[in-house]
């Protein structure tokens, strides 16, 4: 268990409450009336509701009430739909890219440090999914492209971690029939053993990007003057860039860019985007 010498704040967040109890239990969090954050040292909790809708407008509340995000790693954790031909009912899987279906966004967790559970993919979708469709792979859940997105103005991808427990095989309507309290409760102590794999303090300044890459984008920042969200989504992007292709050649196309306006820096920024995602 994590202690008050830890390096890091643990921040998890879940759809439901149902989700959280165990968690709640196991730490005897506390809730703050006033921000809806439960607490207790540095493990912290917070509720977000299902679907990326009201994900990101409970994700904006917290981040108007949480301010420790220089050393708090996020988990996702809670369940989740799975195909038949890829995962076993109960058990848990962490993620290691995030598809947005509606947008077709891939997200990359940036896993620094290996755990003893399996890795998985997972898509967010917009309703869920009951038809036991066999052309849907890997998992499926509703919140972690928008978990991904937004949190990584605040953490960088190597903090920003996503667990979830298959609690069907995409074949069921009605969620109360899924014993979610009992699905986080048999996987508690392997959430608990993962959460001692990750308080490193590596985790707090380590980066996919080198010294140079890192020189390249803060020119970028400067000469465009970027907001703190483009900035964050600039890092993010190339992060990812990186993870694909293994260099940011597309960055240095625009070293030379200067705006002079906002308008300008809008329109030279949604170019690096559509450059660096392509």
């Amino acid at each position: 268990m994590l202690n008050n010498q830890s390096p890091l704040n643990i921040l998890f967040l879940t759809a439901l409450k149902a989700e959280a109890q165990s968690i709640i239990s196991h730490y005897s969090l506390v809730k703050n009336d006033a921000s809806h954050i439960y607490f207790n040292g540095n493990i912290f909790l917070f509720v977000i509701g299902v679907g990326n809708k009201k994900a990101a407008k409970r994700l904006k509340t917290l981040s108007m009430n949480y301010t420790q995000w220089k050393n708090t790693a996020i988990i996702n954790i809670g369940i989740a739909g799975g195909s038949q031909f890829d995962v076993k009912l109960g058990e848990i899987y962490r993620i290691n890219k995030v598809l947005d279906q509606d947008s077709g966004r891939i997200y990359f967790p940036d896993i620094l440090i290996k755990s003893t559970i399996s890795e998985i993919g997972l898509t967010t979708v917009l309703s869920p999914v009951n038809n036991r469709p066999v052309n849907q792979r890997g998992l499926v859940d509703m919140e972690a492209s928008t978990i991904f997105e937004f949190m990584s103005k605040y953490v960088p991808p190597h903090r920003l971690n996503f667990l979830k427990i298959v609690s069907d095989y995409m074949d069921t309507s009605d969620i109360n029939n899924l014993k979610i309290n009992s699905l986080m409760k048999s996987q508690i102590n392997k959430i608990l053993l993962f959460i001692d794999e990750i308080n490193n303090s590596e985790l707090l300044d380590r980066s996919v990007l080198d010294q140079e890459e890192k020189q390249i984008i803060e020119k970028i920042i400067i000469n465009l003057k970027l907001t703190e969200t483009q900035r964050h989504q600039l890092v993010e992007l190339s992060e990812n860039r990186k993870k694909l292709m293994n260099n940011l050649n597309v960055l240095e196309d625009f070293l030379s860019a200067e705006s002079s306006n906002k308008k300008e820096r809008n329109e030279l920024f949604n170019a690096i985007r559509k450059q660096i995602s392509s």
